[in-house]
């Protein structure tokens, strides 16, 4: 089938510029080719009305993600574009088949065609140590003789978050309640287990006359419609998270400011060392973008991980996270050469691979 210049505007709430629809009509065509109307469906379609009621007031049969869901396909059908000529894209394109992100397929081809994109020699699915596994990708960059493996994924959304979602807005909620008239604001200043959580609710809902509660929560007001992040940020260091509450009939609104460090690293590390080429270099490549300041913490777990025998596998650490922005799809790059590693790269490699950051920014489908 062919989409039309009203399909893109409809899947856009009209924000698509016109000088972009030709491009987001080919994408759409081509991403239909290769995957199913269905597919394209699950990525694009919010939700479908069968109510007559409910159609009569929308207009349409189909509410639509937006933009930001649409610049993501387009990003996401560039990439396999420029990876279709490449060994092993039948194998990747039989991934994606099976859904976009499945099993964090969306994450191997974005930094696959990134690294062809900066002028890397790259193979796709190649076998590791004879077989049966593969890795996601491999590449040579700067004339360099020996292939870098790459091993691909994600941290999906770990307990954590939720636990710093729930904990938050219970924070939030009881700072709103001492006063009415302010902005209220409690910080927690390190990780604090369940009593100590129950304490500094307990604390907040007495109406404290003392700013402080032992070494773990400080609170303070400003006045409504005030920035609280730079009198917070005073209080903790490290990664935040950040979580609201108010009352729109009686003028309450809170703020908590709070951090719980994910402790992910060591299971995906130990789960994928054997993926890792035996006596050739090695790259673990992890998008951290669903997890509260995993960069930072992710950092501090690889460099205290205790089985040497399974970090020597790893050359090198690769932690991510890619975002929408007014500029379109970017990421966030840090590279962490590991000292330890049997199989190191050179200084050449781990300077390429720093080009994976920030190197997304196509502009925006609405300019």
């Amino acid at each position: 089938m062919s989409f039309t210049e009203k399909d893109v505007l409809d899947f856009s709430g009209g924000q698509i510029a016109e000088k972009h629809v030709a491009l987001c009509i080919t994408a759409l065509d081509e991403l239909c080719a290769w995957f199913g109307r269905a597919w394209l469906d699950s990525e694009i379609v919010l939700q479908t009305f069968t109510d007559p009621i409910a159609i009569a007031e929308m207009g349409s049969v189909r509410q639509y993600h937006g933009i930001t869901a649409l610049e993501l396909l387009v990003s996401f059908w560039g990439d396999l574009t420029l990876l279709k000529n490449l060994q092993g894209f039948d194998a990747l394109l039989a991934k994606v088949k099976k859904g976009r992100r499945h099993d964090n397929v969306d994450v191997e081809v974005s930094v696959a065609a990134e690294l062809l994109r900066q002028g890397a020699i790259v193979e796709l699915e190649p076998i590791v140590n004879g077989g049966p596994k593969a890795a996601d990708c491999r590449f040579k960059a700067g004339g360099a003789a020996n292939w870098v493996y790459c091993e691909i994924t994600r941290r999906l959304p770990a307990k954590v978050s939720a636990l710093i979602d729930s904990r938050g807005k219970e924070l939030a909620r009881a700072a709103a309640e001492q006063d009415h008239m302010q902005r209220c604001v409690v910080v927690v200043t390190r990780a604090v287990d369940e009593h100590e959580h129950l304490e500094i609710l307990a604390w907040l809902s007495s109406r404290p006359a003392s700013p402080r509660h032992k070494d773990c929560g400080v609170f303070f007001k400003v006045p409504h419609h005030s920035d609280d992040t730079s009198l917070a940020l005073q209080h903790v260091s490290g990664p935040v998270s950040v979580r609201q509450s108010g009352d729109v009939r009686t003028g309450a609104f809170g703020v908590a400011y709070l951090h719980y460090p994910d402790l992910g690293a060591n299971s995906k590390l130990s789960d994928k060392a054997d993926q890792m080429p035996e006596n050739e270099s090695g790259v673990l490549i992890i998008d951290l973008g669903a997890v509260a300041g995993g960069l930072t913490d992710w950092q501090k777990q690889i460099a205290d991980f205790p089985d040497l025998s399974k970090l020597e596998r790893f050359s090198a650490f690769v932690l991510m996270t890619e975002f929408p922005s007014a500029d379109g799809y970017q990421r966030d790059a840090i590279v962490i050469p590991n000292a330890k590693a049997k199989s190191p790269i050179s200084s050449e490699t781990l300077a390429f691979l720093t080009k994976l950051s920030r190197v997304r920014s196509g502009g925006s489908l609405m300019d």
